[in-house]
């Protein structure tokens, strides 16, 4: 398991209520928890550093359309990172690879991933269709495959060493 970060506490809200994960680290002392940042702007990259239940405007381009690995979520990635965006309710407008997108929504964790939770259509802002700047892929390393990767589409060159019907084992060294 991965160590939490430096300034991380597990802690119950109020003292002896529900867990939260935005606690301050209080030895001794009442339990607290950090606020939470107001709503608002900013790259995918800094959103990832803001904690679970923060609502947020994530503006970038898709580089994953639905469908791909579930119905209810794409892909968005701006020069700082990328993220998954889960649509709650209704069904994704038509989009392409590229376009330019806006969303409003809160931020969670699922299966040990970042995701923008948008809970319906009204909060999903599709760019003009004729707008499009491909988002290319960045080369990495299995060895680099992590946190700082995660949400991005990336490229790995190896070779297949194994197949079974639902993984492939790459080894690039």
């Amino acid at each position: 398991a991965k160590a939490p970060v430096v300034g991380f506490s597990l802690a119950r809200m109020p003292d002896g209520g529900d867990w939260t994960e935005r606690g301050l680290p209080t030895p001794g002392l009442p339990n607290q928890a950090a606020p939470l940042p107001e709503s608002g702007t900013g790259s995918i990259g800094e959103f990832r550093h803001w904690p679970d239940g923060a609502w947020i405007t994530a503006v970038g381009r898709v580089s994953v359309l639905p469908n791909t690995y579930s119905p209810r979520t794409i892909h968005l990635q701006d020069a700082s990172g990328g993220l998954t965006v889960y649509l709650g309710r209704d069904d994704w407008p038509p989009l392409a690879l590229g376009q330019a997108m806006q969303v409003l929504g809160y931020l969670r964790h699922r299966s040990g991933e970042l995701q923008l939770y948008v809970r319906n259509g009204w909060h999903v802002h599709p760019g003009p269709a004729d707008d499009l700047a491909p988002v290319p892929p960045v080369a990495v390393m299995t060895g680099e495959i992590g946190e700082g990767t995660e949400g991005r589409l990336v490229i790995v060159t190896g070779r297949v060493t194994a197949v079974d019907e639902s993984a492939l084992w790459l080894d690039d060294g």
